[in-house]
């Protein structure tokens, strides 16, 4: 059976990543890094990255509106010249 891709661990971008299983059967995507990633619990692997991805384009999203934002007022500046 084939999953599908699991996207890079959304807080330090690795793509190294597993599907762990706890005894219980529950299973979560987590980075291999030191950076502490445990994606939530599930109950079977296709879920686990599906939970992953989704939270991954979350905050993709949300990074994306910062520096959209982080642009706009950078913009406004130039055009006015100086600091606020």
């Amino acid at each position: 059976m084939a999953y599908a891709k699991m996207k890079p661990c959304p807080y330090c971008e690795n793509a190294d990543l597993d599907v762990y299983t706890y005894d219980s059967g529950w299973r979560h995507v987590e980075c291999t890094t030191s950076c502490g990633y445990l994606g939530p619990g599930e109950g079977n692997i296709r879920q686990a990255i599906r939970s992953h991805n989704d939270i991954r384009d979350e905050r993709r999203a949300e990074y994306l509106e910062a520096m959209r934002k982080k642009d706009a007022g950078r913009r406004a500046l130039d055009q006015g010249g100086g600091e606020p």
